[in-house]
């Protein structure tokens, strides 16, 4: 799970009240969901992992 501590580091790092969850799992499954709302899902929709920044640009147009 490097890749997703990555990005839970990237986010505590811009978002200071956030709760992050990392489940561990397999077979490629990686979602981010806010308030019920899927904001990337790797594994049905975008087919790869998110880059840098890319999950926190999709925040803040929510």
């Amino acid at each position: 799970m490097p890749e997703a501590s990555r990005l839970e580091e990237e986010l505590k790092g811009n978002f200071s009240d956030i709760n992050i969850k990392l489940n561990e799992g397999s077979g490629g499954i990686f979602k981010v969901i806010i308030d019920d709302t899927v904001i990337f899902d790797k594994l049905d929709v975008e087919h790869r992992f998110p880059n840098d920044g890319e999950i926190i640009e999709r925040i803040d147009k929510l």
